[in-house]
């Protein structure tokens, strides 16, 4: 439906998944100081705001803005798990790490079948634009849930910190 569109074979619309995993790899890397500078809720907010306006974008209905969401998507999804993980790693007694750790990889396979439910039902009564729409309140509806959390975390964190691709090395 979207490769039509676009007038692109839907064979090459996969391209966009390498897009999303470049972009995803560089945040992965840059997390821990997004992190240091942001603090871990702080900067899992921004990612969930980058995700809707991932949505917006898509939302758009051009290859070129297909490209750029696939981009800002990616680089959202890089960086939470480093930084959910850090969440964990602060907030839960070491006995019952394993536990929790399990269950937040669980976690993300159950939340892309749920996704995967979401769209297709959201297709049924709708153009595939408005529901990315639909998929960007829904992710805007989760920062408020988060907020509270962030001043639990928010004395972690180091404002001076800078956001420089050189400090890499601090994501190994």
């Amino acid at each position: 439906m979207v490769a039509k569109e676009f007038d692109v074979p839907a064979a090459s619309l996969g391209g966009l998944m390498s897009v999303v995993f470049a972009a995803a790899t560089i945040s992965g890397l840059l997390s821990a100081v997004f992190v240091a500078r942001l603090g871990p809720i702080a900067t899992l907010r921004i990612c969930v705001g980058l995700v809707a306006i991932a949505f917006l974008i898509g939302s758009g209905g051009s290859l070129i803005l297909a490209i750029l969401y696939s981009a800002i998507a990616g680089f959202a999804h890089g960086a939470v798990n480093p930084v959910s993980s850090t969440v964990l790693s602060l907030a839960v007694p070491a006995r019952q790490r394993a536990l929790m750790f399990s269950l937040k990889q669980t976690g993300v396979p159950l939340g892309s079948a749920i996704a995967g439910g979401i769209l297709p039902t959201l297709l049924l009564f709708m153009d595939w634009r408005i529901a990315l729409v639909c998929l960007a309140i829904l992710s805007v509806s989760y920062l408020p849930i988060l907020k509270p959390f962030e001043r639990i975390f928010y004395a972690r964190r180091t404002s001076e910190h800078p956001i420089l691709f050189s400090a890499v090395r601090e994501s190994f």
